[in-house]
């Protein structure tokens, strides 16, 4: 049986009675003038619309309520060269900008050479090339740059990667980095860091089809063959497919990057998605969810179980109860997650830690746990 998808045409004169969205033709180019526009329009709207998502940080450090420019992290990445085709480091404290996050994948075995490092550090406050850079990072520049904005976070250039006093430093300042970010870049469906993400997106075979309702009024439809093989009905979204079962739905550090932003621009493997604290957007028209950043999870929906926005949307602290089932329904979660090295498991949560820490009084965090609840959170529970 071949399936299909079935969407109302932008002019149509008529609307169905039906939950028919409005479809929008998907450009194969994700960085193309036209998906450009619309990452814009996105990002236009949310800041003109939506005042959950102009709070900016989770923590005392930042609490102000527009988008004007925020503090920025200790480093950030100046894609502004010029010559169009080099970077540099930027020393960021003290300082006022905005800039955008990278999520993403890094490929496996030993630490790669174009990261920063204790040797390398102070030469990258030069200009230096983009292309010594990996895929996803360089993909990451360009979106950046095509949405005029001039800094860019990245832990693996932002970050010392073989120090473990910067390390620990700027873990503790996740909460920040992430919830402050304008907004962040999920490379979704970059394999790794090798790979990128800014793939040309086939578009599947599709036909018009006009139905005449009365004199002047007609309903106009797109059909297509479904992307999905796993098609269900007219108004299936791939947001399961393209971001819940991508390559980065299972990864431990991934958990807290996603939780905390307040803005994510995902890059599925057939579209684009904008996900707020409004609510889930589909390059191709459908709504995902309207409401909540945090609803909607891993491939086995398990964040939908988890009411985060109580607590870290909360303007202050929140009862004792809340505040511990909350955290405890998100370490559940964040314990199913893949790390590749083990000794992370604390670094990878730690900015939801900090994040969680300023809607709570009179309580300690310690390595996972909640000083107020030592015993219920040591306990197993089946």
């Amino acid at each position: 049986m071949i399936e299909h998808e079935l969407s109302r045409r932008t002019g149509s004169t008529y609307e169905a009675p039906w939950s028919i969205q409005q479809g929008i033709e998907i450009d194969p180019d994700p960085l193309s003038s036209s998906s450009v526009g619309l990452i814009q329009g996105w990002l236009d709207r949310c800041e003109r619309e939506h005042k959950n998502c102009t709070r900016h940080g989770l923590t005392k450090s930042s609490n102000q309520d527009d988008d004007r420019e925020v503090p920025l992290p200790t480093r950030v990445i100046n894609v502004t060269s010029p010559d169009g085709i080099s970077i540099r480091l930027c020393e960021g404290s003290g300082k006022f900008g905005k800039y955008l996050a990278l999520s993403h994948r890094w490929a496996s075995g030993p630490m790669p050479a174009w990261v920063t490092k204790k040797s390398s550090v102070k030469s990258r406050h030069d200009w230096f090339p983009q292309l010594e850079l990996p895929s996803s990072v360089v993909d990451a520049i360009r979106v950046t740059r095509e949405l005029g904005l001039q800094y860019l976070w990245v832990d693996s250039l932002c970050i010392i990667q073989d120090s473990s006093n910067d390390w620990d430093a700027e873990s503790s300042r996740m909460a920040d980095v992430y919830a402050n970010a304008h907004f962040t870049i999920f490379a979704d469906c970059g394999r790794d860091d090798d790979h990128g993400f800014l793939h040309l997106r086939p578009p599947a075979p599709s036909t018009s089809v006009v139905v005449p309702v009365k004199p002047g009024l007609k309903l106009e439809l797109n059909l297509r063959k479904s992307v999905d093989n796993d098609f269900k009905s007219v108004q299936k979204t791939l947001f399961p497919t393209n971001v819940l079962s991508s390559y980065l739905a299972d990864r431990g550090w991934i958990f807290q990057e996603r939780v905390l932003s307040r803005r994510i621009l995902h890059f599925g493997k057939d579209q684009m998605f904008w996900e707020c604290t409004e609510g889930t957007f589909a390059e191709d028209g459908h709504i995902v969810i309207r409401r909540g950043i945090r609803e909607c999870g891993r491939p086995q929906d398990l964040f939908s179980k988890l009411t985060y926005s109580s607590v870290l949307d909360a303007s202050g602290p929140v009862s004792p109860e809340t505040f511990a089932n909350q955290w405890e329904n998100l370490v559940s979660v964040y314990s199913t997650m893949k790390l590749t090295r083990q000794e992370d498991k604390l670094y990878a949560i730690s900015g939801l830690a900090a994040a969680f820490q300023f809607h709570v009084q009179n309580d300690e965090y310690v390595a996972g746990i909640w000083k107020n609840r030592l015993v219920r959170q040591l306990a197993w529970s089946i």
